[in-house]
């Protein structure tokens, strides 16, 4: 869970944001900066955190039928000016510490009297759970790890923002633990620009700077992420050139022929592709033969044949006399032309 929005304090003109303090009180390192830098700001707010501020003498009290004098007046008056300043400090440190404190711990302190009190209380609090928050998030760096590509920059950004946690802690890693902890939690797409880095690290024997580092792998993960760009745009160009040229195919517009002359059929208007004719113009034998052809191709395309079988005399007994000797006619109805043995 993240702190809350910050809340902003206005005080001489100016205007200071500080988070919310988290309940688990992850954030107390750095809510605790911000509050005391944001009281700084005021002019003598800090001595009443501290607990050097002064508290006012008691305001006289004149009898109500005794006359003022001037010096008595004047007195008063310095008295309760001091009595508004005290209470206008004290106040305006304990409006900014309510106001970026969870409402349990507002309950536990807001009963309390004086600013110091409360600050104590609150420093008592969390200040024993420093530690465990500096182990988590050492433990949080070196188990992070990015598998996705496109993530890689805000993984990177996680990283320092962690670093910048613990180095508020007094407790940051040293450039070579970020070092290892940044390039041992990238894709595997990295591998290469990881060793390219660690071998010129080690041929030029110049310790790695962590900014150094993080700046070349984004410029990494910008050029993958543009040639993934370009790469996604030439295949959507593709795509789109595969749909217009099927769209073209069917019901597209279709080239013309007006003066190109079929020669199949002789005719103008199409080609030889397009021709639905299946008969030629040629004249003599040609024409003959490829009707005939037409024919004899269209019998031996049929699944069914038609043969006649003549036999004179008792050719079905005989065994020792050869076949062509005997009279034999086989004719094929598809056939082009008859064939007989006994013909030549």
């Amino acid at each position: 869970m993240g702190p809350s929005k910050p809340v902003s304090l206005t005080g001489a003109g100016k205007s200071y944001a500080v988070p919310k303090l988290v309940k688990d009180g992850s954030n107390w390192i750095t809510w605790k900066s911000q509050t005391l830098a944001t009281l700084a700001a005021s002019h003598g707010v800090m001595r009443h955190i501290e607990g050097t501020a002064q508290t006012p003498p008691n305001i006289p009290t004149i009898p109500t039928r005794h006359p003022l004098t001037e010096y008595k007046e004047t007195k008063i008056e310095n008295a309760e000016k001091w009595w508004d300043d005290y209470y206008q400090h004290e106040a305006m440190v304990k409006a900014q510490v309510f106001t970026t404190i969870p409402e349990a711990l507002l309950i536990e302190v807001q009963k309390l009297t004086t600013a110091k009190e409360v600050w104590d209380a609150i420093c008592v609090k969390h200040e024993g759970k420093a530690l465990t928050v500096k182990v988590d998030i050492c433990q949080c760096m070196y188990e992070q790890k990015c598998n996705d590509e496109s993530q890689v920059r805000m993984h990177l950004k996680s990283l320092l923002c962690m670093q910048e946690q613990l180095a508020s802690m007094g407790v940051a890693l040293t450039d070579l633990d970020l070092v290892t902890v940044i390039l041992g939690s990238l894709p595997k797409s990295y591998h290469p620009l990881i060793n390219a880095i660690s071998m010129s690290s080690a041929h030029v024997k110049v310790t790695l700077e962590p900014t150094k580092v993080v700046k070349s792998l984004i410029d990494e993960f910008e050029c993958l992420s543009n040639e993934e760009c370009q790469l996604k745009s030439a295949e959507n160009t593709l795509a789109a050139a595969g749909t217009h040229g099927k769209s073209h195919g069917k019901g597209g517009p279709k080239t013309e022929y007006t003066d190109t002359e079929c020669w199949k059929c002789r005719k103008k208007g199409h080609i030889c592709n397009n021709c639905h004719s299946k008969k030629t113009k040629k004249d003599g034998k040609d024409g003959e033969a490829g009707k005939a052809k037409d024919s004899a191709n269209a019998a031996a395309g049929g699944e069914e044949f038609t043969f006649t079988m003549t036999f004179t005399g008792t050719t079905l007994t005989q065994t020792n006399k050869l076949l062509s000797k005997s009279e034999i006619d086989v004719y094929d109805s598809g056939a082009s032309a008859h064939m007989s043995p006994t013909q030549s």
